[in-house]
């Protein structure tokens, strides 16, 4: 009977260091968006792509505000505002794959008694409906997406419930921004 050989014990550092390069990439992430304000006004110009991109930094960052939505708001003057939903939403589910990565990498961090003990007790069934609430309300995705990611929940229905939620949610952001926009513009005088 041939024994297969035991994984090397691991160090205590070695352990949290997917930990530590999440977090730095996020606090990076952040401090590129306060470096970068032209940039990031810059974005508007680039339409759809903008969009995309805006919504795709905004969402990488863990915990750390961003400022998609704002860029999302400001373009639905002159583009299509479900359009624009569409692509910053796509662009905001590919951004919190860094949430479910985190999740993924962490794992070993994570106490197998404790919170993925917890996890568990969620029915699976639930959680793809639970994804798509986080996704789409102003709730603290992340939390959701590293919980997914901690229980290797699959992939492809992680990105469909959370596509599905972020393209819901950015859609609503356009399209009230872009009639919030036109009412000032009648109310107030303002737009040329």
């Amino acid at each position: 009977m041939n024994a297969t050989p035991a994984d090397p014990p691991r160090s205590r550092a070695a352990r949290y260091l997917p930990l530590l390069a999440m977090a730095v990439f996020s606090v990076l992430v952040a401090v590129a968006l306060l470096l970068a304000q032209d940039l990031l006004e810059g974005l508007g110009d680039w339409g759809y792509a903008g969009a995309f991109v805006a919504m795709l930094v905004n969402n990488a960052t863990i915990i750390l505000p961003a400022a998609g939505q704002l860029i999302v708001a400001g373009l639905s003057a002159s583009l299509n505002p479900v359009l624009l939903g569409v692509v910053g939403g796509i662009g905001g589910t590919i951004g919190e794959l860094t949430g479910y990565a985190l999740g993924v990498t962490g794992r070993r961090v994570v106490s197998a008694e404790n919170l993925d003990r917890r996890l568990r007790r969620v029915p699976r069934r639930l959680f793809g409906p639970a994804l798509f609430v986080f996704a789409v309300t102003p709730l603290p995705f992340d939390v959701a997406g590293i919980a997914a990611g901690t229980l290797r929940y699959p992939i492809w229905p992680f990105l469909l419930w959370v596509g599905a939620g972020k393209i819901l949610n950015t859609i609503a952001i356009a399209v009230a921004a872009r009639f919030t926009i036109a009412w000032l513009e009648r109310v107030f005088g303002l737009g040329g």
